[in-house]
């Protein structure tokens, strides 16, 4: 019996794939090439736009570009995955493991960022007006975010520096806080 429901367990999760004959690559190439052309349209089309339309309107367009992009490639995506994946509820578990797995590794320095960032909230090893120095880089604290510090160089460049830095280098802090 108990032989017999761990088959049975098996037989549910080995199919991840469909079967090659059933997958239909002319309706995946179709997907994929509509996706690439409403893309490239959408790059020409927005900021044609943008620069004829009101100032205001401008910076919601072409800052709209990358987001309609993830959009249109995430529905090709969802559209696609259905097609080559025999998708069941073991199935699923078995990919969205392995999907939070992957997205746990590409968010790592990212959460990082953020958790250190709390911390120097509540440690204020800088702040706006001072000048500091992390890893080479040199200047005065221009802004304190949840992921980064803005500092301005003496050269006027700005420079984003991670917070997750803190972990790992030296912050030396020429006026911590004090007028000069």
């Amino acid at each position: 019996m108990a032989q017999s429901m761990a088959e049975t367990g098996q037989l549910k999760a080995s199919k991840l794939l469909n079967d090659f004959q059933d997958i239909s690559f002319l309706e995946i190439a179709a997907i994929v090439a509509s996706s690439w052309l409403l893309i490239y349209v959408l790059r020409k089309i927005l900021p044609y736009l943008a620069a004829r339309g009101p100032s205001q309107l401008r910076l919601y367009l072409l800052g709209a570009v990358p987001i309609i992009r993830l959009c249109v490639l995430s529905g090709a995506a969802l559209w696609i995955i259905p097609l080559i994946f025999n998708i069941t509820f073991h199935n699923f578990l078995v990919i969205a493991g392995g999907a939070s797995v992957a997205i746990g590794f590409a968010f790592k320095d990212y959460v990082s960022s953020i958790i250190a960032g709390v911390v120097a909230i509540f440690e204020k090893p800088y702040r706006p007006g001072d000048w500091v120095k992390i890893d080479g880089d040199y200047g005065e604290v221009r802004s304190v975010g949840m992921r980064s510090l803005e500092i301005v160089t003496p050269a006027d460049d700005v420079v984003t520096i991670p917070h997750d830095r803190l972990w790992s280098n030296n912050i030396l802090n020429a006026n911590d806080g004090a007028k000069t």
